[in-house]
């Protein structure tokens, strides 16, 4: 199975002085699920705004036309889920991405309608959505830490933990493609 490609075309301490230049105070205080909804879907980071990425998009026309700033809390989890908006993903470090944080894929799971189950630090009843279809059951197939840019199949179901002390943040930009070809396309 194919989960996940690192790859060396992107320039992670660009997208690092990026992300801290997108990164807020608030931001940062909100909970995962919040800064998801209020700020990360809301105010993504646009391709034209930057000729690095623009040339890089040119290169590679099926990437997306804007990243994403993501975070998870410390000591926390996003649940296993399999996303709908996007089959492909190159998530690129930036910072606290270490072993203590891990994108962990499943097998033999199910796909369920709700599930309860810890996202961020917050507990409580999840319900699938036109972003992430959640799954439950299933044994962990492959685990990957992100230490540097890596094409993600995020049709595979698959959770985040992150068991350090630090909030772990990364930069997401959709590849519009199937996992299989993005590796055919951005690796040589």
């Amino acid at each position: 199975m194919n989960y996940v490609k690192e790859i060396d075309i992107l320039d992670k301490s660009f997208f690092q002085k990026l992300a801290n230049d997108y990164m807020t105070e608030r931001w940062l205080e909100l909970n995962d699920v919040d800064a998801l909804m209020f700020y990360t879907d809301r105010t993504p980071i646009n391709v034209n705004d930057y000729s690095y990425l623009k040339n890089i998009q040119k290169q590679y026309p099926k990437l997306q036309d804007y990243v994403k700033l993501l975070k998870s809390a410390p000591g926390g989890s996003w649940p296993p889920h399999i996303d709908r908006h996007r089959a492909t993903a190159i998530n690129i470090p930036i910072r606290n991405c270490d072993e203590n944080g891990v994108t962990r894929f499943y097998k033999d799971y199910h796909e369920v309608e709700f599930t309860t189950a810890w996202f961020g630090n917050e507990n409580k009843l999840w319900s699938t959505n036109p972003y992430v279809q959640y799954v439950e059951g299933g044994t962990v197939a492959f685990e990957h830490v992100l230490l540097k840019p890596t094409i993600i199949n995020t049709t595979i179901a698959h959770d985040i933990i992150n068991s350090g002390t630090d909030t772990r943040i990364i930069c997401s930009w959709e590849y519009r493609d199937t996992f299989d070809n993005a590796v055919l396309d951005l690796c040589p």
